[in-house]
């Protein structure tokens, strides 16, 4: 059938002639369950192609006319990765992911469920650098999350929590962001006073 052959001609990365192959099998069966594949499938060659735009439209266009098709909650999850290629914020991201679970959590994959948890964890999302020491140090997604968490529970153990207005006296090191994020995160109000 159709699909099979857009499918061949994606594996051997004749990405031009698989396009108009799996686009037909969409538009001559958009209720064959083979369409689902058929989209998800473009938007992939889209994006392995390096045009994430082409394959966010892809996905987003499977996903909302095949809600229910085999293929839509991997149309989600690879929406999510054009979006990270097109360099959308994170938040975009998030609600996509967010989606993904939320709708069809009992639908996919442990792997993908690993991989949306994981999310930009390794990125690099806090570099300081201090003209006073002559030093640099950088975080992860990761690490951040860690050092927000563990302050977010000792602020919570202090008896600090949603509404309580706290003033943060720091100088400008990376504890201070910490400290604001933990703050934000058991709902205190914080002040910002950098000093020392």
């Amino acid at each position: 059938d159709g699909y099979v052959y857009g499918f061949r001609l994606w594996q051997a990365k004749q990405y031009d002639k698989a396009i108009p192959e799996l686009r037909t099998v969409v538009q001559k069966y958009p209720k064959h369950r083979r369409a689902s594949y058929s989209q998800n499938l473009l938007g992939r060659t889209y994006l392995d192609q390096g045009k994430p735009s082409l394959a966010a439209t892809a996905f987003f266009e499977s996903y909302q006319k095949m809600p229910n098709g085999e293929r839509a909650p991997d149309s989600l999850y690879y929406l999510a990765q054009a979006l990270v290629k097109l360099k959308k914020p994170a938040a975009e991201v998030c609600k996509v992911y967010d989606e993904l679970t939320q709708v069809y959590g009992d639908r996919i994959s442990d792997a993908m469920k690993t991989d949306v948890a994981a999310g930009r964890s390794d990125q690099l999302a806090l570099v300081h650098d201090s003209a006073i020491t002559g030093t640099r140090s950088s975080y992860t997604y990761h690490e951040v999350l860690s050092h927000v968490n563990a302050l977010a529970a000792v602020l919570k153990d202090q008896g600090i929590g949603k509404g309580d207005r706290d003033i943060v006296y720091m100088p400008m090191v990376p504890e201070a962001v910490f400290a604001m994020l933990a703050c934000a995160r058991i709902g205190a109000i914080h002040s910002v006073v950098f000093g020392g």
